[in-house]
């Protein structure tokens, strides 16, 4: 997200609540920019971590991998 522009923040939020509406409260948290995938089993997990990369990755959106966390039990 390109920081000094203008409504950056809300441009951001908007784009992510139009495009994870149904994930929320099922499998994700979003808040600014951390995203927080949760499941209740290992294989739920890697699953909903492959569907909501896909899901960015479709609306050309990235992840730094040196701000990312995968396969925590505790946040």
């Amino acid at each position: 997200m390109p920081f000094g522009l203008n409504n950056a923040h809300a441009t951001f939020m908007h784009l992510i609540n139009d495009n994870f509406t149904k994930y929320f409260g099922k499998i994700v948290i979003i808040y600014l920019d951390v995203i927080l995938i949760y499941s209740n089993t290992w294989e739920e997990d890697v699953q909903d971590v492959h569907l909501i990369l896909e899901l960015l990755r479709s609306h050309h959106l990235h992840v730094k991998e040196h701000k990312s966390f995968f396969g925590q039990k505790s946040v």
